[in-house]
């Protein structure tokens, strides 16, 4: 019975055995496996930090010469001229319109510097010939019978050069009479008394 019982237990465990041992050479195989991956994950990160490092010092370097860093400066730099150029177009067009706009604001100041002096002008023209007709209605009121003289110049050389002569001759004269002799003083002019003003209006017409 015990021979039987031996002979079941050796059976199965020849059988644990013989299904145990292709998990456990699987098992083997993963954890092989599984290292070298661990190992290629290592490297590879090696790899990308070592790169990721090459690409730091590029760009670190004075003169950077990183592709995709000289792609972008590039494209910074010519964004910053059509910028630069915008703004001096902008300003310059800016400073056309101001100097437009400061040239028809002197030239409207002019114009109504100019319109309104030739109002001025016109309001005292008026305003003369006014004064001046109302002048001359009022000459025949304040007409005198006293005759004008008249200085007239002769039509003749001959009588011009001696009517100068004796010009001349005369004021010589008077200045000799002045500094040798000299002339007696006026006499002292007193004004016209109030009765006397408003006797000369009232013969002149005017009240």
């Amino acid at each position: 019975m015990f021979s039987g019982q031996e002979t079941e237990s050796t059976r199965r465990s020849s059988a644990n055995r013989e299904v145990v041992q292709p998990i456990s050479r699987q098992v083997s195989k993963n954890s092989t496996l599984g290292s070298h991956v661990a190992n290629v994950d290592d490297r590879l990160h090696e790899e990308r930090l070592a790169a990721l490092d090459a690409e730091l010092n590029l760009l670190n370097d004075p003169l950077c010469s990183h592709p995709e860093f000289l792609a972008q400066r590039q494209c910074i730099d010519t964004r910053r001229d059509e910028r630069i150029q915008l703004e001096q177009v902008t300003a310059r067009l800016k400073q056309e319109c101001l100097e437009r706009k400061v040239v028809a604001i002197r030239a409207q100041i002019h114009c109504q510097y100019f319109q309104e002096a030739r109002q001025i002008r016109e309001d005292c023209v008026t305003q003369l010939n006014e004064m001046y007709c109302k002048i001359q209605a009022e000459r025949p009121q304040t007409k005198s019978k006293e005759p004008h003289f008249i200085y007239s110049l002769p039509a003749k050389r001959s009588q011009r050069i001696a009517f100068q002569t004796a010009y001349n001759k005369e004021v010589s004269v008077l200045s000799g009479i002045a500094r040798h002799i000299g002339f007696p003083a006026a006499p002292e002019i007193v004004g016209a008394r109030p009765s006397e003003m408003e006797e000369d209006l009232r013969a002149m017409g005017v009240s």
